[in-house]
């Protein structure tokens, strides 16, 4: 088992097409993350969970909440 644990950054832009430029999208955000990956032969099996710690997302209209995520890997 392998434990980590660090930070996930997402930086999104503002959404636009040729002729209007949309307002109250894009924005940024900082997640702390940490998780557990287990391997054995050829496979691997891991969990990850995000938790917000700054966040600016479409002006402030907009609040990401935390997150998870659980996968499963086959190695070849």
């Amino acid at each position: 088992m392998i434990p980590d644990a660090g930070i996930y950054y997402e930086n999104s832009g503002v959404n636009a097409s040729d002729v209007i430029m949309i307002s109250d999208t894009g924005g940024t955000a900082l997640f702390a993350a940490g998780g557990l990956e287990m391997y054995w032969s050829r496979y691997s099996l891991g969990f990850n969970y995000r938790n917000p710690v700054s966040q600016n997302l479409a002006n402030g209209r907009i609040n990401a909440h935390e997150r998870a995520m659980i996968h499963f890997t086959v190695l070849f």
